[in-house]
């Protein structure tokens, strides 16, 4: 009842710890339990000594097998409960975990594999743990708007904690603007590099996405690929350059 009413209350995501009591208060898993919960500041934390009660609710093992695989998989590991995705994400703890380890896999995994572009997520893009972004701008009233999200959510799975998948609506005017995007022009892609950007968006590399306005899956993974293979070239935004720039004894470089 403990662990339906919290779930209920932090039903995005709660992060679980299934241990004994000698290994919260004298274990190297409480240990690194309550260090992960001081270090991520974003969910909530609880922990149980009860694995069993993993097994029962919504997205439960439907067999009394499974229930008891579930049991034993959950005793002395630390799960995410989410209500998108895979909804649960297992971390077995071992001697050799290490907090950074940890806190990485917690914000990866409480990420969900696509998400729409707000505001209020814009910290958790831009701060989080994954520094490669794939925005994708749409028309959310488009034809092609289910076709496209199930097709991002598919290319999601190949690098999932390596690249964030984001689809970017043509109502969010400051960052259609910043990429110098219009309405007419979507759907459009670009993969952005902020790991030299502190977080920000200043000294983010950008690489758009050429290929058709279809956005096929085959075309995407191919541009994604590329991206990690280093073969892709950065596109820079620059101002139109004037006949009359080097005219003068002032040259006016673009």
């Amino acid at each position: 009842d403990d662990l339906a009413k919290v779930l209920k209350k932090h039903s995005d995501v709660l992060v679980v710890g299934f241990f004994s009591a000698e290994e919260i208060e004298k274990g190297y898993q409480g240990e690194l339990f309550m260090d992960a919960a001081r270090a991520v500041e974003e969910y909530e934390f609880v922990y149980t000594y009860d694995a069993s009660i993993a097994t029962t609710g919504d997205n439960a093992a439907p067999t009394e097998e499974g229930a008891a695989a579930e049991e034993q998989q959950y005793q002395g590991s630390i799960v995410i409960f989410k209500n998108f995705d895979e909804k649960r994400s297992v971390f077995p703890v071992t001697p050799e975990s290490k907090i950074e380890e940890l806190t990485d896999w917690i914000l990866k995994m409480s990420t969900p594999k696509l998400m729409q572009f707000s505001q209020d997520r814009s910290r958790q893009i831009f701060k989080g743990p994954i520094k490669n972004h794939m925005l994708t701008f749409v028309e959310t009233s488009g034809t092609y708007m289910d076709g496209l999200k199930e097709t991002l959510a598919t290319l999601a799975d190949d690098h999932r904690g390596e690249m964030l998948h984001v689809y970017v609506p043509s109502s969010e005017d400051r960052v259609m603007s910043y990429f110098g995007l219009e309405k007419k022009d979507l759907p459009r892609t670009v993969i952005v590099d902020i790991s030299k950007a502190d977080g920000g968006a200043g000294s983010m590399k950008k690489y758009l996405f050429s290929g058709s306005k279809l956005h096929t899956l085959e075309d995407l993974r191919q541009f994604e690929s590329d991206f990690f293979a280093g073969v892709l070239s950065p596109v820079l935004k620059s101002e139109d350059d004037k006949p009359g720039n080097m005219r003068g004894k002032v040259k006016v470089i673009t």
